[in-house]
This record gives C-alpha cells, sequence and structure tokens, in this order.
C-alpha cells in the first residue's frame, strides 16, 4: 500500500487586515473615514497627485477584500469604492445606490468592506447599503410546435362525429 497521492492546492489571496495594508493606503483610509477628507484635500497633505490617491484607496479596498472584489465588474469597482469611502455626491453616488441595489456581487463585496472598515467610520457616517431588487420569476418560453414529421404524409382528420373520407366530394349550392 503506498502513500496518498498529493494534489496542489490553489488558496485565494489572502484577505489583508487594515492594519497589514501599507501605510500610505492606511493614512488615505483613515483620513476619508476618520476624519472626512476628500481625495483632493489629502493629495495637497500628501504632496501626490488625486488620482494617485484615488489609486491608493481604491487598491486598499480591493485588499481588504480580495475574494468578492474580483466577483465585482471592474468598471464598477472603483466607483463602489469611492462610494463606501464618502467620495461620491448627487447623480454619481445615486447611480452607484442604483448598481448595488442591482449587483449582489457588488452587495456582497461592499458589506465585507463595511465589516473590515467599521471601526473607522466616524460618528454613524457609515454609508448604508440598498437592499437588492427582488428576485423577477423566470420568463417561460413559448412552447414550440414540432414539425419534424412535417415529410411523412398525416392521417386525414376526422370531422365531429364521422369517419375520415378522402375521396369524398365536396357539395356545392
Amino acid at each position: 500500500m503506498g502513500l496518498p497521492t498529493v494534489r496542489p492546492v490553489t488558496l485565494p489571496a489572502p484577505m489583508a487586515t487594515f492594519d497589514q495594508l501599507g501605510p500610505r493606503q492606511r493614512a488615505i483610509i483613515e483620513l476619508v473615514l476618520r476624519r472626512g477628507q476628500t481625495y483632493d484635500e489629502i493629495s495637497g497633505m500628501l504632496g501626490m497627485p488625486v488620482p494617485r490617491v484615488r489609486e491608493l484607496a481604491r487598491e486598499a479596498l480591493v485588499e481588504l477584500a480580495p475574494a468578492t472584489a474580483r466577483s465585482v465588474d471592474p468598471q464598477w469597482r472603483g466607483q463602489l469604492a469611492d462610494f463606501l469611502l464618502g467620495q461620491q455626491t448627487g447623480p454619481e453616488s445615486r447611480a452607484t445606490e442604483g448598481h448595488l441595489e442591482s449587483s449582489e456581487e457588488a452587495r456582497l463585496w461592499a458589506s465585507s468592506l463595511l465589516d473590515s472598515l467599521d471601526t473607522l467610520y466616524e460618528d454613524g457616517h457609515r454609508p448604508e447599503l440598498p437592499a437588492g431588487a427582488p428576485a423577477r420569476a423566470p420568463r417561460r418560453r413559448p412552447a414550440r410546435t414540432s414539425t419534424c414529421c412535417a415529410s411523412t404524409p398525416s392521417a386525414p382528420r376526422a370531422s365531429a362525429g364521422r369517419s375520415p373520407s378522402p375521396s369524398r366530394p365536396i357539395r356545392r349550392s
């Protein structure tokens, strides 16, 4: 009797805790959540361009919940991060809320992040996640009629109470 075969296992990327983020990412997240700073304000404080501040903040959130982040549409991931960090207002915020309503993957990622960042939200400024849209009943396709036997002659139809008669003439008055 030999030893069992060991198969390699691929593990998902480990989830970082807030303390495991890089120092710039931690600083940005803390300034945003604890002090209510905007990306513009942080840019001036840290001496880096606004797009770099935004990028570091978004990357930090992906590191905090990488497994659920991968399931979110990449074009929405940044918008969701900005929403959770309080960097959206008006129509942009409403669009993100609409996406959260319609995307279970987005809600799962957002919920996971809110759990990770809960202690950092200052004075109850934690965003509320909208409930998902009600599930819709699947549409049924109309039944299709079969035409599989079109080349085979069909049996004559019987009229009500009569037996079929293929040679019966049609009377006209």
